[in-house]
């Protein structure tokens, strides 16, 4: 139980920390626009999640705390793309509506 636990809880920091590094690689990317940035990210996305589908295969978890965790993994790995889409989309100049 104890190895579990342990399992349990670095594999949690190394799913949120591979979540951090595909977004902020993947921002950098592609506000930079250099594809082997973008690219590397995509290397942490899929660690991110590798570690969030084996988080779910742990017997410690019942099965909605599985589902969150599932939940949580491919948001947390949708969100970047999105996000540079609004900040892309988004008017630079904000003082320009102002009379």
């Amino acid at each position: 139980m104890a190895k579990e636990v342990v399992l349990f809880l670095f594999l949690s920091f190394l799913m949120l920390t591979f979540a951090g590094f595909f977004g902020i690689i993947y921002t950098l990317g592609s506000l930079k626009r250099l594809p082997k940035l973008t690219y590397l990210s995509y290397f942490f996305a899929l660690l991110h999640l590798g570690c969030t589908l084996y988080l779910t295969t742990l017997k410690i978890l019942s099965p909605p705390w599985k589902f969150f965790i599932l939940f949580c993994g491919f948001s947390y790995a949708l969100l970047p793309p999105f996000w540079i889409k609004f900040v892309k989309n988004f008017p630079h100049d904000l003082n320009s509506n102002r009379s």
